[in-house]
């Protein structure tokens, strides 16, 4: 990967700026007043079930060497459905190849933004995620299955299961795609 090294600093600079937002709780994106209180909503009222359906997301992430072979990956970024907006972040390690493509590990975490219930996290693990090369040295296709092994808050006992499919850039490094899953909390 070529960048400029204005290009590298500016992005090391967001990448620390939205991790310390990512972990003091503050977030990346503000969702419309009310928004995350759903969740809440849902568990006062015996509602156990939150259909996360084709969350629209971008992504920025680092590597650690090539991503096409990356030994260690971070990612943080921005999910959307409708009116609710949840800041994503995760860490991966690279656990070997299946053909052409990167098998890796990722730990991620979706956290509601803005509104009361600011903080409630939903996380996950993936089962099955392949980074795949394409015709474009430039684009590769990352598709995986996950676990959602618990959360915070009005997530706090979540369990369920999804996936989700990105198309990534090498540079400059971003992507975006789409989460789908079914949670229980």
């Amino acid at each position: 990967m070529k960048n400029s090294s204005l290009g590298t600093r500016a992005t090391l600079v967001l990448a620390l700026i939205t991790a310390g937002a990512l972990v003091a709780g503050v977030g990346v994106a503000a969702m419309p007043a009310g928004a995350s209180s759903r969740a809440a909503a849902h568990a006062r009222h015996g509602a156990t079930q939150l259909d996360l359906t084709d969350l629209t997301m971008n992504t920025w992430y680092t590597c650690v060497g090539p991503c096409a072979s990356a030994t260690y990956f971070s990612a943080y970024g921005v999910a959307r459905s409708g009116d609710t907006t949840f800041g994503w972040s995760g860490t991966g390690t690279g656990t070997g190849e299946q053909g052409n493509c990167q098998v890796s590990t990722i730990n991620e975490a979706l956290t509601a933004q803005g509104g009361p219930d600011n903080g409630d996290a939903i996380y996950f693990s993936t089962k099955d995620d392949l980074y795949c090369p394409t015709s474009n040295p430039n684009v590769s296709k990352e598709t995986a299955t996950f676990t959602i092994s618990g959360g915070t808050g009005a997530f706090k006992s979540a369990s369920g299961e999804g996936s989700s499919t990105f198309t990534v850039l090498t540079s400059p490094q971003i992507g975006w795609g789409t989460l789908t899953a079914s949670v229980s909390y």
